[in-house]
């Protein structure tokens, strides 16, 4: 029995004097690989919220354009004109809402009208669309 132990320790010495037990990585390896991955990150996050904030954007002036859409619709059946166009008129004929956005009628006249809209996502940043011309403010008007 002793010498089966004996015969196992002699063995796993020569194994490891001969480097066949070498398994896994080495902690520089690790480090690197830690680092790589700490350069991507660096590198994607940014993009990432810069691709959240373009859609909250795009949000906004899609809903802008599909208001202004609907104040057309209703300066149609109006003969032309835009006086009178509320909120719940954008509603009445065709405008629908997407979650976060907010529209708003701040004037309409006879000739045109002004939509204001804004996303809850995005702080003091507002779109104005005078007749279908879609600008950014950067304040509240």
């Amino acid at each position: 029995m002793i010498r089966t132990i004996n015969t196992a320790m002699a063995q796993r010495r020569a194994e490891l004097r001969n480097g066949e037990n070498d398994k896994g990585f080495t902690l520089i390896e690790l480090l690197v690989v830690i680092i790589i991955i700490g350069i991507l990150a660096a590198i994607a996050i940014p993009v990432f919220l810069n691709q959240r904030q373009s859609a909250w954007e795009g949000s906004v002036k899609s809903d802008l354009a599909n208001a202004a859409l609907a104040a057309e619709s209703y300066a149609t059946s109006q003969g032309g004109s835009y006086a009178g166009l509320t909120d719940t008129l954008l509603v009445d004929n065709g405008y629908k809402k997407t979650d976060g956005v907010s529209v708003t009628v701040t004037s309409a006249t006879k000739t045109g009208y002004v939509l204001k809209g804004s996303n809850t996502n995005i702080g003091d940043k507002y779109w104005t669309s005078t007749s279908g011309t879609i600008a950014v403010v950067n304040s509240a008007p």
